[in-house]
């Protein structure tokens, strides 16, 4: 069962110098995908919620309905157009999340693919946007990425981490990130697992039945974390920071959180 690590859901709003969705990369990707989610639902961008911060959007959806908010920040045309609130802000939630999901899934390789395929990695990635800068990341970045691009849009994402064998040659037991996201319109968290698919991995969205990137085989070991943290794991900025290269990180990957 999923159990955030507080009750103060501000706290999985909020950015930091790892969920960094004020730089500019990030906001530019967060950007695009909203207009995108709007095009494919219809919706005339020129209905869409001009830009707002997270925290206003928690204000909004925590302590207030959203014509009251609409009206109060943004005057009485808003509602002009629809009486739905989806429509009016200009997005579906569950849309936007999955879309956010698909693109840190699949527009971003796994960094330790990259290495099996025998192509040429650059440099670490560990913040959100070190992802978008060097076009990958491990697990762990890209769940740093896909909480930026949530909680930029007022959604509450944190981390949750599983304990699994590195490889069934190697049954040392290391952290594997997944993102953990709350549904304002199911009123739950669901678990999405962004770390990017292949042949035995099929991580899709969905908000009933989890579809994750690997079971846990608790005969071997392996094991479901508890907590949905707020903040990435202290461990594992540490190992992403502390590893000049892919192959420094491979041996520094954390067992704990």
């Amino acid at each position: 069962m999923l159990k955030p690590e507080t009750d103060d859901m501000g706290k999985y709003l909020q950015m930091t110098d790892i969920i960094d969705f004020g730089h500019d990369l990030v906001r530019a990707a967060a950007e695009k995908l909203g207009t995108d989610v709007m095009k494919n639902a219809g919706v005339p961008v020129e209905y869409g919620m001009s830009e707002y911060t997270a925290s206003e959007k928690y204000y909004k959806d925590a302590h207030g309905s959203f014509d009251e908010y609409t009206t109060q920040m943004y005057g009485d045309e808003y509602l002009a157009y629809t009486g739905c609130s989806e429509q009016a802000a200009g997005y579906s939630e569950a849309a936007y999340v999955r879309a956010a999901f698909e693109y840190v899934r699949d527009a971003f390789p796994h960094s330790f693919d990259l290495l099996r395929s025998g192509k040429p990695v650059s440099r670490v990635s560990c913040k959100a946007s070190d992802v978008l800068l060097n076009g990958h990341g491990i697990c762990y970045a890209k769940s740093h990425l896909l909480a930026a691009l949530l909680r930029i849009a007022g959604i509450p994402a944190g981390f949750y981490y599983q304990k699994l064998r590195f490889s069934d040659e190697d049954p040392a037991l290391v952290l594997h990130a997944v993102s953990a996201v709350y549904l304002y319109s199911l009123g739950k968290w669901i678990r999405l697992d962004a770390r990017g698919n292949h042949d035995g991995v099929n991580a899709q969205f969905s908000t009933n039945k989890e579809l994750l990137a690997f079971p846990v085989r608790p005969e071997l070991g392996e094991e479901d974390g508890l907590i949905i943290y707020a903040e990435p794991a202290h461990n594992v900025v540490e190992a992403l920071n502390k590893s000049k290269t892919i192959y420094d990180l491979i041996h520094n990957l954390p067992g704990e959180v």
